[in-house]
């Protein structure tokens, strides 16, 4: 039987601003995750890279990778076992963005691959979705901080 592996992955980190036409702009943030694909639903960190290349001031194509740890207590009856959950994944997708003043809320979505296991679970790698909120607050033309919160899954 398939499971879904829903993630939801928040980071709260410095940013580059939105790109414009034809801008590159990069993340690195950290970010927290929780796994539910058992009864456990361990949470845990990790990293988050995003990379964008601006289409216009509202959309930006994205390229998104990251990987968290999840430590797990075991189950009921032992089972699974106790140990880490490492999930990890790689996106391409889509950013809209709201262009409303100095706070811009964005929203995005991409097709990506899953890579998840350990604890009991099989390691498996499979085709996944995720779908996102985020807002920016724009500290000037070149920088901005900011927040996002995605929803991954495998398809």
């Amino acid at each position: 039987m398939r499971r879904a592996l829903p993630l939801l992955l928040l980071c709260a980190a410095a940013s580059p601003a939105r790109g414009g036409e034809g801008e590159l702009t990069l993340a690195l943030a950290p970010v927290y995750g929780i796994v539910d694909w058992d009864l456990r639903r361990p949470s845990g960190a990790g990293v988050v890279l995003d990379a964008g290349w601006g289409l216009n001031d509202t959309i930006t194509l994205r390229l998104t990778g990251f990987w968290t740890a999840h430590p797990a207590g075991a189950a009921p009856a032992n089972r699974p076992p106790a140990g880490l959950i490492s999930v990890g994944g790689a996106f391409a997708g889509v950013t809209y963005a709201f262009d409303v003043l100095r706070v811009i809320p964005s929203v995005d979505a991409g097709l990506g691959v899953l890579l998840a296991g350990g604890a009991g679970q099989e390691r498996r790698v499979d085709l996944g979705f995720q779908i996102g909120l985020g807002a920016d607050y724009l500290h000037s033309r070149r920088f901005s901080c900011g927040f996002g919160v995605r929803y991954h899954s495998f398809l």
